[in-house]
């Protein structure tokens, strides 16, 4: 009778070990979801499923700011040089100034429209748009009288962020110039021999 009993008292120990086991191991995973690092890897968790359900968003490239250009930008000319220059913005502009430099001993402002500094040969201009323009468009001429044979550049004062130099100011009044295309070209003078 004693081994009956010493044989169900050592299986009811064995169970309520297993069972203290089990309560232990219970116990602990309960504890462990409330740590900080499991919080954290839950909530990671959740953020990635959800972004993985996100549709990833068109990103459609903006063109911001303007550009001021020359046409020709290059070329070949006798006795007077004629040029546009020209404007592409993604931005209404309401308002513009525009420096350039050329060598005055290679060319003469020939352009009432414009005021000059034949010392330093530095050209300007500047106006209020007829009306507000974006997209390409021609913002004014300039006209030159060749003095002498030769290469000559022709090149925008331009400096990222000044407002001392050639400007394209938008609706808010705001300089909205990044980049400029300058011009190069070859002059011949016309003789009368």
């Amino acid at each position: 009778m004693f081994k009956l009993k010493s044989r169900h008292l050592i299986i009811l120990l064995s169970l309520i070990i297993l069972l203290q086991f089990f309560w232990i191991e219970f116990r602990l995973r309960k504890l462990y979801q409330r740590s900080p690092e499991y919080l954290q890897a839950l909530q990671r968790k959740q953020v990635e499923e959800n972004l993985a359900k996100v549709a990833e968003p068109e990103i459609i490239p903006q063109a911001s700011g303007a550009k001021l250009y020359f046409k020709p930008q290059q070329g070949d000319f006798n006795g007077t040089l004629n040029l546009e220059i020209w404007v592409n913005s993604s931005e209404p502009l309401v308002e513009a100034e525009v420096k350039i430099f050329y060598p005055p001993d290679k060319l003469e402002l020939n352009d009432y429209s414009w005021q000059a500094d034949p010392s330093i040969g530095q050209a300007s201009w500047s106006g209020r748009l007829k009306e507000i323009k974006e997209g390409e468009f021609l913002l004014t001429t300039i006209n030159f009288l060749s003095l002498n044979s030769g290469k000559v550049d022709i090149f925008f004062d331009f400096s990222q962020g000044s407002k001392l130099d050639s400007n394209l100011f938008n609706i808010e009044k705001k300089d909205v110039l990044e980049a400029v295309e300058n011009g190069s070209y070859t002059s011949s003078v016309i003789t009368n021999e």
